[in-house]
């Protein structure tokens, strides 16, 4: 008997994922290289809103909460981070930088929320 119809089949399947994985790299390298709008990150100290920061830009803050705890920020390469904390559990800093989502130093009251300035970037869609 003859094995190579079985052959050409493998290869096709073959160069068929090979091509898959070249379109979803290609797309992940875009969505590096081109984000999608620009993102700022509003920060929120005992429900109020305190600042407005431009991850485009690169900056070192520190917020004062209500209840005398500070809470260093520092946005660099267009992501968000708090850097130091005198909060006990320090799971905002072990949180580390970030460019979408929230960020919540409960002990200091204090919220990062990350938002784009694209109306359709959504970090999350329901239909």
């Amino acid at each position: 008997m003859k094995k190579a119809p079985r052959k050409r089949g493998n290869l096709f399947w073959m160069l068929i994922f090979l091509n898959l994985a070249l379109v979803l790299l290609a797309i992940y390298l875009a969505m590096q290289v081109f984000p999608n709008g620009e993102k700022t990150a509003y920060v929120y100290s005992d429900g109020a809103l305190v600042q407005t920061l431009p991850l485009n830009e690169d900056t070192q803050i520190t917020i004062k909460s209500p209840n005398g705890g500070e809470n260093a920020l520092t946005v660099r390469g267009g992501k968000i981070a708090v850097t130091e904390s005198d909060c006990k559990n320090q799971i905002c800093v072990h949180t580390g930088a970030v460019q979408s989502g929230t960020i919540i130093c409960a002990p200091n009251k204090l919220v990062i929320i990350i938002k784009s300035t694209k109306a359709q970037d959504y970090d999350l869609q329901t239909g």
